[in-house]
């Protein structure tokens, strides 16, 4: 008869290859193989962590709005930040946005 999916069809290959991922994730293995795996895995870490740092780092100060910038070891700064995104140091400097 005909397969009970149109779009995959099954081989003894494609199921022995399937048992073998399974039984590896099951004992904690990798099922992707060795190193290509873990280089996959170190840039998928690297690139959140980019992701995260850029996040962090990126503040918005909306319309109608300003804010000033408060540092860890300097206290409040000088400066007025109008509209528009910003960029600050993360852990080190946060924003103050007030409504003028």
């Amino acid at each position: 008869g005909a397969p009970a999916c149109p779009f995959f069809h099954s081989s003894p290959n494609m199921s022995k290859q399937v048992m073998h991922w399974i039984n590896r994730a099951q004992q904690g293995g990798n099922i992707l193989g060795g190193r290509g795996a873990g280089l996959f895995g170190g840039i998928a870490i690297a690139l959140g962590l980019v992701g995260f740092g850029v996040y962090e780092s990126v503040y918005n100060v909306e319309a109608g709005h300003r804010a000033i910038m408060f540092n860890r070891i300097y206290g409040v700064m000088p400066n007025i930040y109008p509209e528009g995104t910003h960029f600050k140091i993360p852990w080190l400097e946060w924003p103050i946005i007030y409504d003028c």
